[in-house]
């Protein structure tokens, strides 16, 4: 789990990096990202929705990342997130 309050430096090498493990696995359940925005910038919101929404269709072998607000977590609580974030199938 990663808990961030914006973007990174180099948004590419996030990508790159996470599509790049997503091919060292065979199945999706073998990794997980989760992503916890803290605050609302809206170029991190943007950035962390693609890393969710769209990295299989830039090459990555499986859907990996999950993005998660402040809010949710607040809603559901921080246990319930890192409940979610071990058990993803």
């Amino acid at each position: 789990m990663i808990v961030t309050d914006g973007e990174p430096d180099d948004m590419r090498a996030v990508m790159k990096a996470i599509i790049e493990a997503s091919r060292r696995v065979e199945r999706a359940s073998e990794l997980g990202v989760t992503l916890v925005q803290i605050g609302n910038d809206p170029l991190a919101t943007r950035f962390l929705k693609a890393l969710d929404d769209d990295l299989v269709r830039t090459g990555a072998r499986f859907d990996l990342v999950d993005t998660v607000t402040l809010e949710q977590v607040e809603d559901v609580g921080l246990t319930e997130i890192l409940l979610r974030a071990i058990d993803r199938q």
